[in-house]
């Protein structure tokens, strides 16, 4: 005969009364709480109003914080491979076995992360790796509130180290104009390296452009997409909407150097219909990119990174020197925000940029256009004097 069970259960820890339900579906007891009563009977009328109330998750409603952490992560879509493999290392070496973190997702609270933050300081993990660690935390931590497994979003509780600051690396304007001059035997590094310099662009943004966004008539580029890395079940490049929305028209063909590299480029490669992507990860058709439509397979991440530091050899900066400098490709777009700040207002700036702490940028982005080609112009003319001089051996 099969045992029937109470529909909760009182117990007493200390003085005071706890509850557990009993979850008839999964066979099992749901998680204890404290009732606040001392009197048993007191207990029993407070357990019962709380089940009323809803205040008790059943097993299957409130899963364990890393069966759910594992899950959300897994199911974001959105993320490039890169980002998600940092998430789900940094989650192998810091979250999966802390102790602070061995509960159901219901009764997370700030204090096991700062205290798990204690313990990492201790350890010697440094503050910037604690922050990445935090802040996937705090991202996951604002899902679930949305989604119900917790009561309230308690991200702002948790402490967050502060990490020493270090000044990002540029290219001077003397290391621009060089990149613009040498002789580089992959011209698709030299052009994406100056859509950084002189244009602005992100990374994925280069990756992504294509011949139908560049517009040499009226001297500008539309930023219409992105790509992170990602492919699909098939094989083929998934791009998507540039990060945080941040589309617009950017009037930088009025460079002549960006100009002349990316009418280059039209002049060598094959593919050059307007659906064609401008930076092509190989001329010819591969075994390895059978799959995918011609003119559609993205320069590769490994080329890029890989030509980046031998151009830079090219025009004199070193291995060390990158690294001293803390340069990579995205300073490039540090460079052109630093330059183009000369010659512009801060608006201005940011709609070449595309920056999200100015949302309200689209709104005027007609109102400015004009302002924006003077901004052009006058940082045309402040380069004339780095065009005049020799190119940096």
């Amino acid at each position: 005969m099969k045992k029937r069970t109470k529909g909760f259960n009182l117990y007493r820890r200390g003085d005071t009364w706890y509850c557990r339900v009993w979850d008839q579906d999964g066979g099992r007891y749901t998680s204890a709480k404290s009732t606040g009563e001392q009197d048993r009977d007191r207990a029993s009328m407070r357990a019962a109003e709380m089940i009323r109330n809803g205040e008790f998750r059943l097993h299957e409603e409130d899963p364990l914080f890393h069966q759910l952490y594992i899950e959300y992560w897994t199911n974001r879509n959105d993320l490039s491979p890169k980002y998600k493999r940092d998430v789900f290392r940094f989650y192998e070496k810091y979250l999966r076995d802390a102790p602070e973190l061995q509960c159901r997702t219901s009764r997370l609270a700030a204090y096991q992360f700062n205290r798990l933050i204690d313990r990492l300081e201790r350890s010697g993990t440094t503050p910037r790796m604690m922050n990445r660690v935090l802040q996937n935390a705090k991202t996951f931590i604002a899902w679930a509130k949305r989604r119900g497994y917790i009561a309230q979003n308690f991200s702002d509780e948790i402490d967050r180290k502060k990490e020493g600051l270090q000044e990002r690396g540029f290219f001077t304007l003397q290391e621009v104009f060089s990149f613009a001059r040498v002789e580089f035997p992959d011209i698709r590094v030299k052009c994406a390296v100056l859509l950084g310099c002189l244009g602005g662009l992100r990374r994925g943004e280069i990756m992504a452009l294509r011949w139908e966004d560049v517009d040499f008539e009226q001297g500008v580029i539309h930023i219409r997409r992105n790509y992170t890395g990602d492919r699909d079940h098939a094989g083929n490049p998934v791009f998507r909407q540039p990060k945080m929305g941040s589309t617009g028209t950017i009037p930088v063909l009025h460079i002549p150097e960006l100009r002349r590299v990316l009418a280059d480029v039209l002049a060598e490669t094959p593919f050059k219909e307007p659906r064609h992507l401008v930076l092509q990860n190989t001329w010819e058709r591969r075994r390895s990119n059978a799959a995918t439509s011609d003119g559609e397979t993205p320069l590769s991440d490994s080329t890029l990174k890989r030509g980046f530091a031998e151009i830079c050899m090219a025009i004199g900066i070193s291995p060390d020197q990158i690294q001293e400098r803390r340069l990579t490709f995205h300073s490039t777009r540090h460079a052109f925000i630093t330059h183009m700040s000369a010659h512009a207002r801060a608006g201005i700036v940011r709609q070449f940029s595309r920056q999200s702490s100015e949302k309200m940028v689209e709104h005027y982005q007609h109102r400015d256009g004009e302002a924006m080609l003077d901004a052009v112009d006058s940082f045309n003319r402040g380069l004339d004097v780095y065009r005049e001089r020799p190119a940096l051996n």
